[in-house]
């Protein structure tokens, strides 16, 4: 579901995306399509000099500039192929094994993916995006706006995922361990392309503290109404970590050795190694003592968190557009930062309030505004990932006003357009039809610069200030 990920972030931007294919699930191109994003199905076999000319026929079709590979099978001779093209080439890679890279970018979001990997593999002029940072995790992660709730005294809720697929019915194995722990509740997550249904649900039948849930869209929530996940230690092990929920894994492919290992070194996740070494009488030991431990449960959770912002693929994205900043959703533990801009000075002066915001008055604010489905705000950071300011979209007399802050030390620099233009963008994927509109002050010099700029200039409200509408137009024009 990396791709998926990157899709979905493509189309945040306002780019297309093209899915080429030469076969996936149902379930997984329906995701696709639910996303807009454009699928080509192929014959050729990943790879392979026809694939290479396929690719690069299809990539001309549609004026692509960019080719994602993500695959195994993308080797030496593929990326010269590509590249020779005239196309750039980003490498989802997760070992080091080519002999040679030709990508312009080669990404290894990998926890234990170093330089070294690539040592005399990869030309100077290449870009190598290595680790954790770089996890590629789905929008309705990256939208998540709430914080881990804090582990329980005695965890209770145990949930089970495996992915779409799971060949091995790793699933059925786990519930056949747990099921002699009836005082846990089991939530298990069953993918729209697990082909074990029958057995799945013999299990719930007879065990009734055991639910199945099917094809599961929400995954930040069920991971949050749960206190211990058990999953394979594939992508499930960085949306763990990212919401905060301790995790026990088990290997299930050999692409999950790594990562499973690693972030287990870090603390944010148990391994129990590979599946098949694994006797289920040791996974209920595990659970058992993870259950009765919390000041464990709460390492994990600052471990994993630690790790794994969320922001992988914007992150990515930055590096391939060559944009200044990247947009990542606010939290509440972004609340003292966002006081501290409110109340800047020049901000105030700036405002059609000039008094100062009381923290108590500021943080009960946030949390409404976090709550509210309409709102958006994003906070822009730049290459080293520090914040540049926040953009704020919220529904008020059934207009949307579009508000900006720039951070003190980032003023002046042309982040504030940057701001304006990728938080416009977002907002419109996600209310295609909203008119947005800005309202400043006359004195403030800069924000009328910006948005006449960037903005068809209204008439002045009865108050004199300033007004613009703002559209996918006007900003790219």
């Amino acid at each position: 579901m990396r791709c998926l990920a990157l899709a979905e972030a493509i189309r945040e931007l306002g780019d297309e995306a093209t899915l080429v294919t030469k076969e996936m699930p149902e379930g997984i191109l329906k995701r696709f399509q639910e996303e807009d994003v454009r699928i080509q199905m192929t014959h050729a076999t990943a790879g392979s000099a026809e694939d290479v000319k396929e690719t690069i026929a299809i990539a001309s079709a549609i004026g692509a500039s960019w080719v994602i590979a993500d695959g195994y099978a993308f080797g030496e001779e593929y990326q010269k192929g590509v590249v020779d093209a005239g196309l750039r080439l980003l490498i989802i890679d997760d070992y080091g094994s080519s002999k040679h890279y030709h990508a312009t970018i080669v990404l290894n979001q990998n926890i234990g993916a170093a330089p070294a990997l690539y040592e005399g593999k990869i030309s100077h002029s290449a870009l190598l995006l290595l680790g954790p940072s770089y996890a590629l995790l789905r929008r309705e992660f990256r939208e998540w706006k709430g914080e881990p709730s804090g582990t329980s005294e005695m965890a209770s809720r145990i949930l089970v995922t495996f992915g779409g697929g799971d060949p091995p019915n790793a699933t059925a194995w786990v519930l056949n361990a747990l099921k002699e722990m009836p005082s846990l509740s089991i939530t298990a997550l069953v993918g729209a392309s697990n082909p074990h249904g029958e057995e799945l649900e013999s299990l719930t039948r007879d065990h009734m503290h055991i639910s199945l849930k099917r094809d599961v869209h929400n995954m930040p929530t069920a991971l949050a109404t749960s206190d211990i996940v058990v999953s394979a230690g594939g992508s499930t092990t960085y949306e763990s970590a990212f919401m905060g929920v301790p995790a026990i894994t088990v290997i299930i492919a050999e692409n999950q050795k790594g990562l499973a290992e690693g972030i287990a070194k870090q603390g944010a996740t148990e391994c129990l190694g590979w599946l098949q070494d694994c006797k289920p009488g040791v996974l209920r030991k595990h659970v058992q003592a993870l259950i009765e431990d919390q000041k464990k449960r709460d390492g994990m959770v600052i471990a994993g968190r630690s790790l794994v912002d969320g922001c992988g693929a914007p992150r990515l994205l930055r590096a391939i557009t060559g944009d200044k900043i990247f947009l990542r959703t606010v939290r509440m533990s972004d609340a003292k930062l966002l006081h501290e801009w409110t109340n800047d000075a020049d901000v105030r002066k700036a405002s059609f309030s000039a008094k100062l915001i009381p923290w108590e008055e500021h943080t009960a604010w946030l949390h409404k505004k976090l709550s509210e489905d309409t709102t958006r705000i994003w906070i822009g950071c730049d290459s080293d990932d520090v914040p540049t300011g926040v953009i704020r979209f919220e529904e008020k007399n059934e207009e949307t006003i579009l508000s900006i802050t720039v951070a003190p030390s980032h003023r002046g620099k042309g982040f504030a357009k940057e701001l304006v233009r990728l938080g416009v963008l977002a907002y419109l994927r996600a209310f295609p039809n909203a008119a947005i509109h800005a309202y400043v002050k006359p004195e403030n010099a800069a924000s009328a610069g910006l948005f006449k700029g960037m903005g068809k200039e209204q008439s002045p409200t009865s108050d004199g200030a300033l007004h613009f509408l703002l559209n996918r137009h006007t900003i790219t024009s």
